[in-house]
């Protein structure tokens, strides 16, 4: 926070103009300043009621030679970026300002006086000017009347002959933040002993110029009620042994940045925070960038166990290992630690993550990530900082303390799984943008905290899973993987997510398959999806049927032509982002969904850049969005094709709505009418074409049926090889004759083989396949005729399949031979089975001895023809 403290006040010029109204001079400001060129405003804290407003006066970057006539009523003052060279009297200042900058001028001296009576002033900023540091310029007692300045901007300042610090700084004893150019070999003076209230030194060379090589004993005696501390930027090769230990109230440290410092530093500066308060600890960039990765040892932070120490940054180190135990001696109340830019490879250090028990964040991000070899700052040549990895002489177990030994769940060839130790109290984890290239198969955590997950960025490119007891995670991030592959249980046990987002994969080649929406099936208190740039063509209606609690849907940047998704469930719904599609329209049923999550939701949608056409056939859709225009973001700026393929814009749909209503009044109707009349026609035309070959569409059906089936062997059309001489249709009430005098008379005495249902029939089959086949392989089929029979449906499809028989598959030979068992009223006869009977042969049954036999010989005729 220190490094951008010269920034933040910076900007305060132009936050309290744009928050109070700038207005410029004239009317009442006309006694703000002598000078013209400023702009004068009243300040946005002032009070109007009782007393004077307080105004502000910005004469910044007006190219002054020297400092304006300011009113009593000016307060805060900004001179910046002019050619100033001497700090003006008192005179030209009222005594009420309590802000002045007079950064960037070309200050050399301070005028005799020059800040008495400014005893209100809070903040004064006199970086990059031209004052050196020398007590010849920063007089005794020069600071003495500012009783009430707390900030205090020194930087870019100090010339290369400066040797120390202007002591006259010690008398600000209300200063709290002091930024000042570091000088190499100097010691705080004993005079800033008196600055009891200064808790933050910055001499970075982020904003300034530090020279400072080595911070040793009796640097900081002056200073002792330091809490921040900011180093960065400097050239730091060495920090001596007990140099920070009088900083008994140091709470932040900060020497990144310092890249010839190197980890050979971190022991000692360890050992000296242990007679500090510290709290966060920056110890990012101390080494080179280029160069053999890093190896931390427990000698490095074996001190730091002895801390209240509760985050650490040690970004850009080129860290690749730990030595095992390393982890074991951070101090429990360490909750955040950033290891960005970092070279992490795989080793038992990994295994005992879960030592850190009070780690809630860990951040592993940019892993690997490749740098600028023309930054100035990165170095080939040596650094001095490597170090030989040491033969691990701890015998303690590899595993840590808090970790669950490795399990073996299966050996094959997807690899091992084995339980995932983290810090048990672990919240957050990154590793984004790290470059790593894994299938995530199957991973079993131990008990754990997780809440956050940060995975974008990598290169996982199947996620097969499933991935077990992470049961706290709500926020996940795989995006940007690459990954075409995703198991439709892959997220089954994550049941706490809330946010998932996995946009910029390539997803959209499996998820389409999944029409029963198991993907996130178990994910219900999901409110967050991103699935933008997946190359979705189609979704599956059931893709999102249990996430009732959704409230931010984006699938934008994909391939969607049609939205077919049901999403009516979530009342919950506030932004669907379906923008840069191929959608044409929103169909009936995406606007019935639609207007069911508004009756509940404030619902916005994102339709733009698709391919919206305005037709008679998206009529309704476009007069559907002109009604709800509210609810599309951007709904102007929209377009959409006419038939012509002539884009129009939203900005006047009315008007093409009219012009659309007209021409497709008429044109709809004749539609609707040609195809009610074409759909009749056709229904009619079909209706008959059934019933008038009913029965040999059923013939030929179950004659394709039997001739294929797998087990039951027909005829041979060709050679005549009849399996049957005559198929009997009878009545059951008839069967005593049939299987009595008819089976006697043409099976036992003249050998013929009939096929009788009651007999014959192949068991399982249905019954009308059976009659087919038997009518189908017998070369007559001989009917029983009589009033019963004419009352059974079975025995007329018998009567027609015969018919049929003769028609299609003997060439129009007798197949029919009917016998007129008992006397049947002509009245009774349906027309088509009169028709049978006048083209057929017939022969009524006598019922008396003499003429029986004449009966039998002639029936046997008929057969063997």
């Amino acid at each position: 926070m220190d490094a951008f403290a010269n920034i933040l006040i910076g900007l305060q010029i132009t936050s309290i103009i744009l928050s109070s109204g700038v207005q410029y001079c004239h009317s009442s400001f006309t006694n703000c300043t002598t000078e013209p060129k400023c702009i004068c405003f009243v300040l946005p804290d002032s009070t109007s009621s009782s007393q004077k407003e307080s105004l502000g006066a910005d004469c910044s970057g007006k190219d002054l030679t020297s400092m304006p006539i300011f009113s009593p009523e000016v307060t805060w003052i900004s001179l910046a970026a002019n050619l100033i060279t001497t700090f003006p009297g008192k005179s030209n200042i009222g005594s009420n300002v309590t802000f002045l900058d007079l950064s960037k001028n070309k200050i050399r001296a301070f005028d005799e006086d020059s800040l008495k009576k400014l005893s209100y002033l809070v903040t004064l900023d006199l970086r990059n000017n031209d004052l050196s540091y020398q007590d010849s310029v920063f007089k005794p007692g020069i600071f003495a009347s500012l009783k009430s300045l707390r900030y205090l901007n020194l930087k870019q300042n100090a010339h290369t002959t400066d040797v120390g610090y202007p002591k006259s700084i010690g008398e600000l004893e209300s200063l709290t933040n002091l930024q000042l150019d570091g000088i190499d070999g100097a010691d705080f003076p004993r005079e800033y002993v008196e600055m009891k209230n200064l808790t933050t030194l910055d001499l970075s060379s982020l904003t300034g110029d530090c020279k400072v090589k080595a911070l040793t004993s009796g640097m900081f005696s002056g200073v002792t009620s330091l809490q921040y501390l900011n180093m960065s930027f400097c050239k730091l090769t060495r920090i001596e042994l007990g140099s920070l230990n009088v900083l008994t109230r140091l709470r932040h440290l900060n020497v990144s940045h310092n890249i010839y410092l190197t980890f050979n530093a971190l022991s000692n500066i360890t050992n000296n925070l242990r007679f500090t308060d510290i709290r966060v600890l920056d110890v990012s960039k101390i080494h080179c960038t280029f160069g053999i990765g890093t190896y931390i040892l427990v000698d490095d932070i074996k001190h730091a166990n002895n801390t209240k120490l509760e985050e650490l940054y040690v970004d850009s180190n080129r860290i690749s290992m730990l030595q095992s135990g390393v982890f074991d001696n951070f101090p429990p109340t360490l909750r955040y630690i950033s290891t960005k830019d970092n070279l992490f490879t795989m080793g038992i250090y990994v295994l005992q993550l879960s030592d850190m028990s009070g780690l809630q964040e860990l951040y592993l991000t940019n892993s690997f990530t490749t740098h600028d070899p023309t930054d100035t700052t990165n170095r080939f040549w040596s650094c001095g900082d490597w170090r030989c990895p040491v033969k691990d002489e701890n015998t303690r177990s590899v595993i840590g303390k808090n970790s669950v030994g490795l399990e073996r769940y299966s050996n094959t060839k997807k690899g091992m799984t084995f339980i995932v130790n983290l810090p048990p109290n672990l919240q957050k984890l990154s590793i984004a943008n790290c470059f790593y290239r894994y299938v995530i198969y199957k991973l079993q955590f131990a008990e754990n905290n997780l809440t956050h997950l940060y995975a974008q960025k990598n290169m996982f490119v199947e996620w097969r899973g499933p991935i077990y007891n992470l049961t706290k995670l709500e926020y996940a991030d795989l995006s940007n993987n690459f990954c075409s592959y995703v198991a439709e249980d892959f997220f089954r046990y994550l049941t706490s997510l809330k946010t998932l987002k996995i946009g910029t994969n390539l997803l959209g080649f499996m998820i389409k398959y999944d029409t029963q929406g198991k993907t996130f099936e178990s994910n219900t208190l999901i409110q967050v999806l991103d699935l933008s740039s997946n190359r979705i063509d189609m979704l599956p209606e059931k893709m999102f049927h249990t996430l009732s609690n959704m409230q931010y849907l984006n699938l934008s940047f994909n391939l969607l032509t049609s939205w077919d998704v049901a999403i009516s469930h979530m009342a919950n719904l506030t932004y669907l982002d379906l923008s840069h599609n191929q959608l044409s329209e929103l169909t009936s049923q995406n606007r019935r969904h639609i207007d069911a999550i508004a009756k509940t939701a404030n619902l916005t949608i994102d339709l733009s850049n698709n391919r919206l056409m305005c037709s008679c056939l998206t009529l309704f859709s476009i007069r559907w969005m002109i009604s709800n225009q509210k609810m599309f973001k951007g709904f102007h700026t929209y377009s959409c094709s006419l038939n012509n393929y002539t884009r129009v814009s939203f900005s006047n749909i009315d008007t093409v709505l009219q012009q659309l209503e007209k021409d497709c009044t008429n044109y709809i109707g004749l539609i609707a009418s040609l195809v009610s009349a074409i759909v009749f026609c056709i229904a009619i035309s079909v209706s008959g074409i059934l019933y008038r070959y009913r029965w040999k569409l059923r013939y030929l059906y179950y004659l394709t049926k039997n001739r294929y089936r797998g087990y039951a062997r027909v005829r041979d059309d060709q050679d005549h090889d009849f399996q049957y001489d005559a198929f009997i249709s009878y009545a059951e009430e008839e069967y005593d004759f049939v299987s009595v005098d008819l089976v006697e008379n043409l099976e036992t005495e003249r050998n013929f083989k009939l096929c009788i249902h009651g007999r014959d029939f192949v068991p399982g089959m249905d019954i009308a396949a059976n009659i087919t086949k038997a009518v189908n392989s017998s070369r007559k089929t001989i009917v029983i005729m009589s009033a019963n029979f004419l009352k059974s449906n079975w025995c007329m499809y018998e009567l027609n399949m015969a018919r049929m028989e003769s028609t299609y598959s003997r060439a129009g030979a007798s197949v029919l031979f009917l016998v007129m068992y008992s006397p049947v009223a002509d009245r009774t006869l349906p027309l088509h089975v009169m028709e049978i009977i006048q083209s057929n042969s017939y022969i009524e049954y006598p019922n008396d001895p003499q003429g029986n036999l004449v009966f039998w010989d002639r029936i046997a005729e008929a057969i063997a023809i």
